[in-house]
């Protein structure tokens, strides 16, 4: 008697599909024991998190507006290192000092007092997040009165956002257009001893000094930023730290790189000094940071923005031996810390 439905398969067919199933089963298995003997379960999972977490920042990555062109976003990395506020109550001692190391450890650059310009500013941190001036989460806001040197009388107002490339370099951290051609804005790699991150940075430049009295100040520069429908027309950012804060830069070109290396200290805003003062014994700051910051240039052959390979070598090595020498942070871990960084490639923060 013949019945109707599907047709069974024969033993030797369901015996040919499980040996197929438990090869490709095997070859999987196979292929995840291989891929944890280099990656942890829990970093595997982590790294599917971070692409699913990539699609979607790429979805919702806003649109800059019009006036906004690609190449008016600099790419730039800056190299920083914590400095020992005690080795400078003598600044011109202390400076001299790390020129010397500097012009020894890298061949591309030479280093004199000539070329040493130095400014004095004040400078007051903002909190504008959600909670102030419905700002995203972590944005750092910095205003800079300068009352010494080139830019003295004059303010800058310095946006940031940091975390992954991914995640902050499309951010909208753009200029109102009238402030556009007295604005820097960069996507920048800051690079620490033993970590990497990125940030999304724009400064604007402006006369006089400029003090943020309400959120719709914030709005007036950073519109993209600071959406007015945000936060209440009274909301004003909080003043958060407030600092005086010496800094000697020096500029120049390394083959076709420009770079900037700049030496930072940050006393208490009560402070009151003179240039006298910083080289007296008396005066101690609170914190302080050297850095070196390098721009991608154009390639002459593609005619692109990349960075000379050249110019970061040089620049890694004189980083690291001044790791090992003035390093706040001169413990024997964080040296080994530093040699496994450099040994293995930067690492992003995370």
């Amino acid at each position: 008697m013949i019945t109707e439905g599907k047709p069974r398969r024969s033993k030797k067919a369901k015996r040919s599909c499980c040996w197929e199933q438990c090869v490709i089963s095997l070859a999987i298995l196979f292929c995840l024991l291989l891929l944890f003997q280099f990656i942890s379960p829990v970093s595997l999972f982590w790294k599917l998190f971070d692409y699913y977490s990539i699609a979607l920042w790429f979805i919702a990555i806003p649109t800059p507006p019009s006036y906004i062109e690609k190449d008016t976003i600099i790419k730039t990395r800056e190299y920083q290192i914590t400095l020992d506020a005690n080795d400078w109550v003598y600044h011109n001692q202390t400076l001299l000092k790390w020129m010397d190391q500097m012009n020894s450890h890298n061949p591309l650059l030479n280093l004199t007092q000539e070329d040493a310009h130095m400014r004095i500013f004040t400078q007051v941190q903002y909190r504008t997040d959600d909670q102030y001036c419905g700002g995203p989460d972590g944005i750092g806001f910095r205003v800079r009165h300068f009352i010494h040197g080139d830019l003295a009388g004059n303010s800058t107002v310095n946006l940031k956002l940091s975390g992954r490339k991914w995640q902050v370099c499309g951010s909208a951290a753009w200029p109102a257009e009238q402030y556009l051609q007295d604005t820097v804005q960069k996507c920048e790699e800051d690079i620490h001893p033993c970590f990497s991150k990125n940030s999304r940075a724009s400064s604007v430049s402006l006369p006089g000094f400029f003090v943020p009295k309400k959120c719709v100040d914030v709005t007036d520069l950073f519109p993209y930023t600071y959406p007015v429908e945000n936060y209440d027309i009274d909301d004003v950012p909080k003043g958060k730290t407030n600092y005086t804060v010496w800094e000697m830069r020096f500029k120049g070109m390394m083959l076709d790189t420009k770079y900037t290396i700049t030496f930072e200290l940050k006393y208490n805003s009560s402070a009151v000094f003179t240039l006298k003062h910083l080289n007296d014994g008396f005066l101690v700051a609170e914190t302080g940071e050297w850095s070196i910051k390098v721009l991608q240039r154009i390639d002459p052959l593609t005619g692109k923005y990349t960075w000379n390979e050249e110019v970061l070598h040089h620049v890694d090595e004189m980083y690291f031996h001044l790791i090992l020498l003035f390093d706040k942070y001169s413990d024997q871990a964080h040296k080994d810390c530093a040699r496994n960084y450099f040994a293995t490639g930067f690492k992003e923060w995370a």
